[in-house]
């Protein structure tokens, strides 16, 4: 499932990274890389009950049974309360803050997301963990990491009609970047507050605002730039800005042709008065069928 893919990549740069005479052998680390939970669980499970608590051994195998507890399918009660369980026992016992560290911030996304049917999300739980974790470890990536599902987390809590809790997301990432500029997160905290202003907020300023700094930094998936770059524009036709607006579209038709609003870029930067980039795709747009402009945001 794609919502667990993440904590695959952490399980696995976890294990190569203690890559020493402790290290898993060949069936450990083979169940794991092709997702085989099954024998993972199998393999890790007496290593965890054999080894002595705190040791690096015990630490080592207790965190990978934890995962491959956590990403069986199909998911229960059983296997993710065995999850807890373990990562518990690591914070409790190991004096590893790698282990330590990624075991809060699976507790938090085992709270932060429905594993199975009658499981029951539980977002304050899940910022309490991520909060830990950010405060325990500044400094490191997992922080920021962490911050970013903290804000998440606010922002997931859609509490209508005021957003009360939502409207916490946004400044906490910007509290965050203003302390920690270059922080290798910064683009998808910038576009996580940018998302979370456009929706469910309604702030087309800072929206967009966030945006352009997502556009300084670079997007998260710049293949796929073109939607954003589209947002960008119409919000700022929207705002007034025209020129804010004027360098989107032209960013699509010279950046993003594909995106599927190329021509719709061409026809908004001619209502506008600006130059049109001289792009093969669209040496014609007269020709072409003037459609709608507006398109989705």
């Amino acid at each position: 499932m794609a919502k667990r893919a993440g904590w695959l990549l952490i399980l696995l740069c976890s294990t190569a990274g203690l890559a020493r005479a402790e290290a898993p052998a060949d069936e450990g680390r083979a169940a794991i890389a092709n997702l085989d939970w099954k024998t993972a669980i199998r393999y890790y499970e007496p290593l965890a009950a054999n080894a002595r608590p705190g040791t690096p051994e015990w630490t080592q195998a207790s965190f990978c049974l934890a995962v491959a507890e956590q990403q069986f399918q199909p998911a229960s009660a059983s296997t993710i309360g065995t999850a807890e369980q373990l990562y518990r026992a690591i914070i409790d016992q190991s004096g590893d803050k790698r282990y330590v560290a990624r075991s809060l911030m699976n507790l938090g996304r085992i709270a932060e997301l429905r594993d199975y049917t009658g499981d029951k999300i539980d977002l304050a739980t899940a910022r309490k963990f991520y909060a830990q974790v950010a405060e325990k470890y500044d400094g490191d990536p997992v922080a920021s990491e962490a911050t970013l599902r903290e804000a998440a987390a606010f922002v997931m809590e859609y509490d209508a009609p005021d957003f009360v809790l939502a409207r916490q997301g946004p400044p906490l990432l910007e509290k965050w970047l203003a302390a920690h500029p270059n922080d290798t997160f910064a683009a998808p905290m910038w576009q996580t507050a940018g998302d979370a202003y456009f929706m469910p907020l309604e702030d087309w300023k800072n929206a967009l605002r966030c945006y352009e700094q997502v556009d300084r930094i670079g997007w998260i998936d710049p293949a796929n730039s073109g939607p954003w770059f589209w947002r960008c524009a119409r919000i700022a036709e929207k705002l007034g800005e025209t020129k804010t607006a004027i360098k989107y579209y032209t960013k699509i038709i010279n950046e993003a042709p594909n995106s599927g609003k190329g021509y719709a870029s061409v026809l908004a930067l001619k209502r506008l008065g600006a130059p049109v980039p001289n792009n093969p795709l669209f040496a014609d747009p007269a020709t072409q069928p003037a459609g709608k402009e507006a398109g989705h945001e």
